[in-house]
């Protein structure tokens, strides 16, 4: 599992992006009247990951959450490039 933590313009984590595999990433955020955990943040975007969902993101962190999710689609591409070229 790959585990990247999203952080803002102060370098503060914000949310979470996890790649189980080449097809399944998925994305946790921060409400803004919580603190983050990162246990917490890596558990929930690993169970979106698991079940295809993906948190509606607007506003300012759209684009750094659109970032996120594209810098860790590379990552798992060629991380689990072994695991399928062993397959076939």
């Amino acid at each position: 599992m790959l585990v990247e933590f999203i952080r803002n313009e102060n370098r503060e984590p914000v949310g979470c992006v996890v790649a189980i595999d080449r097809d399944c990433i998925g994305v946790s955020l921060l409400n803004p009247k919580d603190k983050f955990n990162r246990e917490v943040a890596r558990n929930l975007a690993a169970g979106r990951a698991l079940n295809g969902t993906v948190p509606d993101v607007r506003g300012r962190k759209e684009e750094v959450v659109e970032k996120a999710i594209k810098r860790m689609a590379r990552r798992a591409y060629r991380y689990f490039q072994d695991e399928y070229e062993a397959a076939y």
